[in-house]
């Protein structure tokens, strides 16, 4: 019996050291396997990301060529229409690299949106602070008329026109201010329309007739309003 027992032992301890040998062989040849991996799968995606990067870089440097080209012709066609004005008005034309300048663009200012007139705690009206720009994005007095349209977009339905009106040159030149809101002009639509209580916001449209130029310049935006 005693002889058994001895034979017995180193078997077990034998057997044993052979398991944890080879579970000592396997996670190494787990982590070598891994590493293998890291290292073939890196670069490829490094690689793939680099060339994701420079397509999209290409094609914002498309995107900006586009724009510059747009731009230059606009330039041009502002330069032509210049010169034609500076004949029709026996003006001489402005010296070259300058630009007359004339309206380009409008601005409605963020802090235009609903007003309480009446005190009732409700919205009535819509005050706008409308500035107008320059080929170079400077403010430019102009002289011309003003079209208005604000409608409401209740959900799930068509828009719904609460309010229209025109102003006129003699009305827009008394509208200039320039002060800690900016320089601008200052415009009060009355909503003549009902407004859904469940809306918010006013689109808002605003076409101005260059009357001294012959342009159209328009712009629409998403005022607040508190019905």
């Amino acid at each position: 019996m005693p002889s058994t027992s001895n034979t017995t032992q180193p078997r077990t301890n034998g057997l044993a050291a052979t398991r944890r040998a080879a579970r000592g062989y396997v996670v190494l040849t787990m982590f070598i396997l891994a590493m293998l991996s890291a290292c073939h799968s890196g670069p490829r995606n490094y690689l793939n990301e680099n060339d994701r990067l420079r397509r999209e870089n290409l094609a914002l440097n498309e995107k900006a060529v586009q724009l510059e080209q747009r731009v230059a012709s606009q330039n041009r066609v502002i330069a032509a229409q210049q010169k034609q004005l500076a004949r029709k008005e026996g003006l001489p034309p402005p010296p070259d690299g300058v630009q007359r300048p004339v309206p380009a663009r409008l601005e409605i200012g963020s802090i235009s949106g609903g007003i309480d007139t009446d005190g009732d705690g409700h919205d009535d009206a819509l005050r706008l602070y409308l500035r107008t720009r320059d080929q170079q994005e400077r403010f430019i007095q102009v002289i011309g008329r003003v079209s208005i349209t604000a409608a409401a977009l209740p959900p799930g339905s068509d828009a719904v026109t609460v309010a229209t009106q025109t102003v006129d040159a003699a009305q827009l030149d008394a509208a200039y201010r320039s002060g800690l809101a900016g320089t601008h002009y200052t415009l009060q639509i009355l909503i003549t329309g009902e407004v859904p209580v469940d809306v918010t916001t006013l689109s808002v449209s605003i076409e101005l007739k260059d009357l001294l130029h012959g342009q159209t310049l328009r712009t629409e935006t998403a005022l607040r309003f508190q019905p």
